[in-house]
């Protein structure tokens, strides 16, 4: 009789483990954490893989150098080119001149693509790249100034870039409106909630 309870037990336990083991596989990710949609679970963590540059497209799939995650692909945003797995901006980069590879010589800049000895209009000389400091973050007002990862250049000034005046843009949102991070491509943006 003492072996039939013992064998009943152990039939429980075996059965109970079963039944773990089934809902903690059932679930969307092993470890029984559910992410929002548009989400992954990678690393402990749910993201979104379309703009996560350590998890671009899949998880652990890293964008090398500079590049950043557009809708799960490493690359550039809009306006710049990679150049060995760097963002540039081919219109006024001294040393990718109007495609990569391509370098101004001494005495020249690179202005519209093209190294000419002045700065278009609205341009400034930083080194042999013509920019305009009162938009790029990394020349921000002069050359050099560089913001900090929060911030963005808008009219020469580092300005914080998740507030009503500022959000993901230099323009504000409408007054009824209030900023958000609405993750993955979309980012930072105005909603009336």
């Amino acid at each position: 009789m003492q072996s039939s309870g013992r064998a009943s037990v152990l039939a429980l336990i075996v059965a109970s483990l079963v039944v773990a083991t089934f809902f903690v596989a059932g679930c969307p990710n092993g470890a029984g954490i559910t992410c929002p949609t548009g989400q992954t679970f990678c690393g402990g963590k749910c993201i979104f893989v379309g703009s996560d540059p350590a998890n671009c497209g899949a998880c652990g799939a890293v964008c090398p150098g500079s590049l950043v995650c557009i809708s799960g692909s490493c690359g550039c945003p809009m306006g710049l080119t990679n150049c060995a797995d760097v963002c540039v901006d081919t219109n006024v980069d001294g040393n990718n001149c109007g495609s990569c590879g391509v370098a101004c010589v001494e005495g020249l800049v690179c202005s519209a693509g093209m190294c000419e000895v002045t700065c278009g209009v609205n341009l400034q000389q930083c080194g042999q790249s013509c920019i305009d400091t009162q938009n790029d973050p990394r020349n921000c007002g002069m050359c050099g100034h560089a913001c900090d990862a929060n911030t963005i250049c808008c009219a020469g000034s580092c300005v914080l870039n998740d507030t009503r005046d500022h959000c993901g843009s230099c323009a504000p949102c409408a007054a009824t409106d209030f900023c958000f991070d609405a993750g993955g491509d979309m980012g930072l943006i105005c909603s009336a909630g």
